[in-house]
């Protein structure tokens, strides 16, 4: 949902949230870090990868990643069946952060983050300004290329 600052975006955003029996989750995405859309690294021995050690650490590890903070969050909610599932609502879409730009792609163009994915019951809506004012210049063709505007 594209339009000028102050006009209701969010607000409607959140009515029809209640409207329709839906959890509502409002994020700012010039706030986002990357972690928070990454999540956390943990290590698990990885034997089948001492043959490649360098250092003949017969103790290799491997990264594998926690589910990200907003995958936990938004699957929970939709799980909880008191409410029909999830709008998940990304404010301010046109002040993106760069090193948060490709979560955003990926949770747009296949709604997972990492290797954990929005459970069905999860939809996502996007609000951004669309005037000068605001600071709007554009919308990278990533993004563009992902979504539809009203």
């Amino acid at each position: 949902i594209a339009g000028k600052p102050g006009i209701g975006k969010s607000a409607s955003l959140k009515e029809l949230a209640e409207k329709l029996n839906l959890h509502f989750i409002h994020i700012s995405m010039p706030e986002l870090t990357p972690e928070e859309l990454s999540g956390i690294p943990e290590f698990a021995k990885a034997e089948h990868l001492n043959s490649y050690n360098l250092h003949s650490n017969r103790d290799s590890l491997a990264t594998i990643w926690s589910a990200s903070q907003l995958i936990y969050r938004a699957n929970t909610l939709a799980n909880d069946r008191s409410k029909e599932g999830v709008l998940l609502a990304i404010d301010d879409m046109h002040r993106i952060n760069m090193a948060t730009a490709p979560y955003l792609y990926s949770l747009l163009g296949e709604r997972k983050l990492g290797e954990f994915v929005l459970d069905k019951r999860v939809a996502i809506v996007g609000a951004m300004n669309d005037s000068d004012e605001a600071g709007f210049d554009g919308i990278e063709s990533p993004i563009k290329d992902r979504i539809g505007i009203l």
